[in-house]
């Protein structure tokens, strides 16, 4: 596990295999992914664009 990244770090590298993270494309696809989660469980078809 990492060290604790300040909230002003947008961007790093993992230092074991050298990926490339974004943190606000990240947290974009986790609020999308938690939106369709929602609206699964309300019953509703989610259709990808």
């Amino acid at each position: 596990k990492l060290k604790e990244l300040s909230l002003a770090t947008r961007r790093w590298t993992c230092p074991h295999c050298g990926a490339q993270h974004d943190r606000d494309l990240n947290a974009s696809l986790n609020i999308k992914q938690e939106g369709i989660r929602m609206l699964k469980a309300a019953g509703l078809t989610v259709l990808r664009s």
